[in-house]
């Protein structure tokens, strides 16, 4: 019973219920343009190149992101049509993908604009023409700012050669997507770490498995059926569930050696010792 208990185990070590919305862009490989962005940004930190943070998924832009470099602290726009999930993010950075580099932040701020009338902003006068102030009850000369109204604009993001700015489609919405795509990764990252540290696995497998496991969340968890199941503890353990419970019910028996064989499948599949995947059922069964 201690072996099939690691199934659960590490399905239990990480966990998301957040569902992305979509944004604006094509997406790829049955992701939404947000998530590829996610993804994008995940594998990118992950090949070790680049430490960056995803600042805007969706821009009026269309497939465009927004990334914060940590180390050069700056802001690069990056059109992501062409990118795949699974493909070397840093190769398509560098030799693929659109990118303006070294974007100028604008800060949100207030901007006027008139109620009616023919142009935006501050050049609202009456063209020249005297208009009755009702404030002072009378006729003056200028703006009538009884006219201008006013509008917040949310952070966006220059590219000083080109022009073109970045900034958001729906502030509420991006807002949400780029809070649950940060709040992903560092789950991922402060997860793998404690996997790592705990059951002698490596940090790239450790990723792995948090990754996994917090897919296996999103489908469903315990509530797939075997068959979908058992894709999953193949892919992170070397053995289905399906296999598991075979297992154990021979071991009923008095026959071990089937279980002592998926915990060797478990210690290949994740390049640890047969001895630390048993001191991995122990931490949770003690």
């Amino acid at each position: 019973m201690k072996h099939i208990i690691l199934i659960g185990s590490l399905f239990l070590l990480a966990s998301c219920s957040d569902k992305y919305k979509g944004g604006y862009g094509s997406g790829a490989g049955g992701l939404t343009h947000d998530q590829l962005a996610s993804n994008f940004v995940a594998t990118l930190n992950a090949s070790g190149e680049y430490d960056v943070t995803l600042v805007k998924s969706s821009t009026e832009r269309k497939n465009y992101i927004v990334i914060y470099d940590k180390d050069l602290h700056a802001y690069d726009a990056i059109n992501l049509s062409g990118y795949t999930p699974g493909a070397d993010a840093a190769a398509f950075l560098n030799t693929q993908a659109t990118v303006y580099s070294g974007l100028v932040l604008i800060p949100g701020h207030y901007e006027w604009y008139p109620t009616y009338g023919y142009g935006y902003g501050y050049n609202y006068p009456s063209y020249g023409n005297n208009y009755y102030d009702s404030f002072c009850n009378c006729w003056t000369y200028g703006p009538d700012y009884s006219q201008i109204n006013y509008v917040w604009i949310e952070d966006q993001y220059r590219d000083p050669g080109s022009g073109l700015t970045f900034e958001k489609i729906n502030a509420t919405s991006k807002d949400l997507e780029k809070i649950s795509g940060l709040a992903e990764q560092k789950v991922v990252q402060m997860r793998a770490q404690n996997v790592a540290a705990r059951f002698g696995l490596s940090t790239e497998r450790s990723q792995d498995v948090v990754r996994l496991a917090i897919a296996w969340q999103k489908d469903g968890g315990k509530e797939l059926t075997d068959n979908v199941q058992d894709s999953y503890a193949k892919e992170m353990l070397g053995f289905s569930i399906t296999e598991a419970k075979s297992a154990i019910k021979k071991s009923e028996s008095g026959n071990t050696e089937g279980l002592d064989d998926l915990v060797k499948k478990a210690a290949l599949a994740n390049d640890i010792t047969p001895e630390q995947v048993k001191q991995l059922i122990d931490f949770y069964i003690n």
